[in-house]
């Protein structure tokens, strides 16, 4: 029964992800990738969230599986210790996978607003 609580924070990552990875969460200012660019156009809105959720749920599905195996090998550790080992596992995943989506939107910020200028810009002439 406590292997349930060390996987409920990935699978609840995971479901917490999905909608922002498949553009379900249209711009607000309490859930997604907030910054002044993607608050300001629903085109890196939705480019910036599915990032954001794929991260995540990647972060989820690592957290998980570690969680798994924390659960099932006995490697001489409480089971209390077990599912903390696997909710720190799956916090540090999710920093880092956060931290790459950071590191990419900032590295192609320019890029991405270009193109969906752009297209806006196209969608409106027509």
């Amino acid at each position: 029964m406590k292997a349930v609580y060390a996987l409920g924070a990935p699978l609840f990552l995971i479901i917490v992800a999905l909608p922002l990875y498949f553009n379900l969460i249209p711009r607000n200012r309490f859930y997604g990738f907030r910054t002044s660019e993607s608050l300001s156009n629903d085109g890196l809105w939705f480019q910036f969230n599915e990032w954001l959720g794929l991260a995540l749920i990647v972060a989820g599905v690592v957290g998980f599986v570690l969680a798994a195996l924390l659960a099932n090998f006995d490697l001489g550790l409480r089971d209390s210790t077990r599912g903390w080992l696997s909710v720190i596992g799956t916090s540090i995943v999710s920093l880092i996978g956060t931290a790459a989506v950071f590191v990419v939107i900032d590295h192609h910020m320019q890029t991405i607003t270009n193109d969906v200028t752009q297209t806006t810009i196209e969608r409106s002439e027509s």
